[in-house]
């Protein structure tokens, strides 16, 4: 404590500085983890730089996973006390989970040569292991998924109810062919990914899926999408950035719909268990059998994650400019504004259940040529979920879904309820 009360600053007396510290370590002893880094997050100012704060802070650092916060606060011992071995053990492990894995292998090594007790050189020889077994990989990784579903939706066109609309102070008849069609599905696909670690912080990947909605009665609604992507990811210390050009192709009853093409950008920072994240994409809509539609589309938006031992939350928001292409067809283009809220829960051993909910404001960019006033939509979606892993390989998973989308031009209001059973079997 000596050498702690000569490097606290003036504004740490050493009565107080004792309190803390005993208030610090009682709640790592109760394995109160989180409360411990928290207060020491608050005591830092004043505190850091002592070895002995910052050994207790770098504990609940790493036992909380923020591993970069750990590394700083055991390095700063080491510069002060070279031979604390304890905090360079500590150290090494924090490099260890941060992916620094030669780092952390000099660093073990360096516990070694202090003879150590039996118990702790056993578990240096086992991250020693771990290291080697890490470095003796293969730089490439392939992951292939195939899934088969079978549901029911309410509306499979995503039409209106409505039996008549009143258009130029007329009431037409609207044909049952073009309402809200109800019928029971099979869905089936399956997706690949294919990395190559260039490095410990890069990587590059590329991918592609395919999926099939095939309606029982209603085949002039079946509708299958496939996609195509490539992408970089780097990690900067606690920073991730990546990047992704994606192409797919979306058929309804085996016709070409639309064709979107596009470059995604994401960062995102791992603070222990906190995980803010930023994201942007630009992206051409096409229409091969009806360039009057053709968009463009250019999004933005920011998001936070909170991970908890068997929970996580995750919410994000966004805004997206959609300008039509031609100019006649200005009507069409359209702003967007919206959020997405995740929440779920592992209850039990290999079972998850979880609710995702959102809401999505529309504004198109002129008046409707038809109806003579500029369409609005509020899109609002919530889906419930339970996955169950079955066994390493095979998940079983349930959902129940449902959107309203409610349109100040009452032709394009609907609501939608699907529910589905599917299977996903991870080939490897």
């Amino acid at each position: 404590m000596a050498a702690g009360s000569i490097l606290s600053p003036a504004s740490a007396e050493p009565s107080t500085f004792l309190d803390d510290l005993q208030q610090l370590s009682g709640l790592l002893q109760a394995s109160e983890t989180a409360e411990g880094l928290s207060l020491a997050r608050d005591l830092e100012q004043a505190y850091a730089g002592i070895p002995e704060f910052d050994y207790l802070y770098g504990l609940a650092a790493i036992a909380e996973r923020d591993y970069n916060t750990a590394s700083f606060a055991f390095e700063r011992i080491l510069i002060l006390q070279p031979d604390h071995h304890r905090a360079r053990l500590e150290y090494a492990r924090s490099q260890f989970y941060l992916g620094h894995t030669t780092e952390a292998r000099q660093q073990f090594k360096a516990v070694l040569e202090t003879n150590p007790p039996e118990q702790v050189r056993q578990r240096v020889e086992g991250f020693l292991q771990a290291i080697d077994n890490k470095d003796s990989e293969s730089n490439h990784q392939l992951a292939l998924n195939i899934n088969y579903g079978l549901g029911y939706d309410s509306n499979v066109n995503t039409a209106t109810d409505l039996p008549t609309l009143d258009l130029f102070g007329l009431r037409f008849l609207i044909p049952d062919a073009s309402r809200e069609a109800e019928d029971p599905f099979m869905r089936w696909g399956g997706d690949g990914e294919y990395q190559f670690r260039i490095s410990q912080t890069q990587a590059l990947s590329a991918g592609l899926s395919y999926e099939r909605k095939d309606n029982i009665n209603e085949d002039p609604y079946d509708i299958s999408d496939a996609g195509i992507f490539t992408g970089y990811s780097q990690q900067l210390g606690n920073h991730r950035l990546a990047g992704k050009l994606k192409f797919s192709q979306y058929w309804l009853d085996e016709q070409p719909l639309v064709r979107l093409a596009g470059l995604d950008g994401q960062w995102q920072y791992t603070a222990g268990k906190s995980r803010p994240y930023a994201f942007l994409s630009a992206s051409v809509i096409r229409y091969p059998d009806n360039d009057f539609q053709d968009r463009n589309q250019y999004l933005a938006g920011l998001g936070f994650q909170q991970l908890w031992r068997s929970a996580y939350i995750d919410v994000s928001a966004y805004g997206a400019y959609e300008p039509a292409r031609q100019d006649e067809a200005k009507a069409l283009g359209r702003d967007h504004a919206g959020f997405n809220a995740k929440l779920a829960w592992q209850y039990a051993s290999g079972q998850t259940i979880g609710l995702e909910a959102g809401y999505l404001h529309s504004r198109y960019h002129e008046r409707n040529f038809l109806f003579g006033e500029t369409r609005q939509d509020e899109k609002v979606n919530a889906e419930l979920f339970w996955v169950i892993q079955a066994s390493p390989r095979l998940q079983l998973k349930l959902k129940a879904a449902y959107r309203d989308n409610h349109s100040s031009l009452s032709l394009y209001s609907y609501d939608q309820v699907i529910a589905e059973a599917g299977l996903v079997y991870r080939i490897f």
